[in-house]
């Protein structure tokens, strides 16, 4: 999928804006066309994206909605794949990330050590 090789590619420059602006239309036109699965693995790099931009409230948002559609379709692997930012983001209920680590932009390594 194109839109979250690009999303992720702006993520590792730091180019947030650019990363938020292409989420925002891959969550639009998924959730106008039904497709969920492609919705949550954007969400999650959003999520992701947020926790790395250090707006942790954006950040549980998306991770929300992430749980919200899960509860629907099962399907996990999107945040197995953001493991490294997933437990941070989750177990900050509010305030500010402090002990969680964001990784720098050249920092970020996909799950597997893929690219």
């Amino acid at each position: 999928m194109f839109s979250c090789t690009r999303m992720r590619l702006c993520i590792a420059l730091g180019d947030f804006d650019a990363a938020r602006e292409t989420g925002a239309t891959l969550n639009a036109v998924a959730a106008e066309r039904g497709l969920v699965r492609t919705r949550m693995r954007g969400l999650a790099l959003a999520m992701a994206l947020e926790h790395r931009a250090g707006n942790g409230e954006r950040a549980r948002a998306h991770l929300a909605e992430f749980l919200r559609l899960f509860s629907e379709a099962d399907y996990a692997w999107p945040l197995a794949r953001e493991r490294t930012v997933f437990p941070c983001v989750a177990r900050r209920g509010s305030g500010k990330l402090s002990g969680c680590p964001r990784l720098g932009a050249g920092s970020h390594r996909p799950a597997g050590g893929h690219g």
